[in-house]
């Protein structure tokens, strides 16, 4: 039995869609929500209030790019219809 070594086609694939993780609608609200809320903490300070408003910005973006029984996240069908529209 002989064994073929593929390791630099299986790399190079995995380097081009890299670069596509990036520009998923799900990978982008998840990052952006994480930004927000940083940017809430540190702007807002370390208050009750702040953690407050923290934990349902995290809360809400953790709903629009999760799966719940459906093929696409809430992100993917709003971006779905909006390019339709286009």
């Amino acid at each position: 039995m002989t064994t073929e070594q593929r390791t630099t086609i299986l790399g190079r694939k995995h380097n081009a869609s890299r670069a596509d993780q990036l520009a998923d609608p799900v990978v982008l609200t998840r990052l952006a929500t994480l930004a927000l809320s940083l940017y809430l903490a540190v702007m807002l300070g370390f208050n009750i209030v702040t953690l407050a408003v923290v934990v349902v910005v995290a809360a809400v973006g953790a709903q629009v790019s999760t799966e719940f029984g459906q093929r696409e996240t809430l992100v993917e069908r709003v971006l779905a219809k909006r390019r339709a529209r286009q």
